[in-house]
């Protein structure tokens, strides 16, 4: 009994999970484009249904993900420009090598297209597949350099991240 306990509060999002899906909630449906790729989708992935009138494909190198297509960012099964939006969260820090997903995201971007990415800085090391990396507000712009315009919008605050940090070894604290 203690160990389902113990597992319902583990599967529980932390506090910093819950920021950004709030955040990605409100941005997509200001997004639109027509065609839309999401590099690493994972499971039960709804965020297609936000973004009225496009085609949304998942990708994941999952495949219990169940996506549209199963792939690594690394070299992304598609022709260049291709898509009006690529959503990439929480996937850099898995990225052994972050600067070859990047230039594969802006391969296949069209012009006037749009990167949403999102990171980790300040978070436990964690699997899913390996992690590798935290990035520093410079070198995401350095990163992303080959974009027009990069907008770099720091989410969460010190409180919500000492909970993740803690919570990592006390699960009841991600209710």
């Amino acid at each position: 009994m203690l160990k389902k306990i113990s597992l319902f509060f583990r599967n529980q999002p932390t506090i910093t999970r819950l920021t950004l899906e709030n955040e990605i909630k409100r941005l997509l449906p200001s997004l639109g484009g027509k065609f839309i790729l999401e590099i690493g989708a994972g499971i039960n992935n709804s965020r297609s249904l936000q973004i009225p009138h496009s085609t949304y494909v998942t990708m994941d190198i999952r495949s219990k993900a169940a996506p549209d297509v199963l792939g690594d960012a690394f070299s992304l099964p598609f022709k260049s420009t291709v898509f009006d939006r690529v959503i990439m969260t929480e996937v850099l820090e898995h990225c052994y090598e972050p600067i070859e997903v990047i230039k594969e995201c802006y391969r296949v971007i069209t012009k006037g297209g749009l990167l949403i990415l999102s990171t980790r800085f300040v978070y436990p090391v964690h699997k899913g597949p390996s992690d590798y990396y935290r990035f520093t507000e410079e070198c995401l712009k350095r990163l992303l350099a080959d974009f027009s315009s990069v907008q770099i919008i720091p989410l969460g605050h010190r409180l919500g991240v000492i909970m993740d940090l803690i919570s990592e070894n006390i699960p009841v604290l991600r209710i």
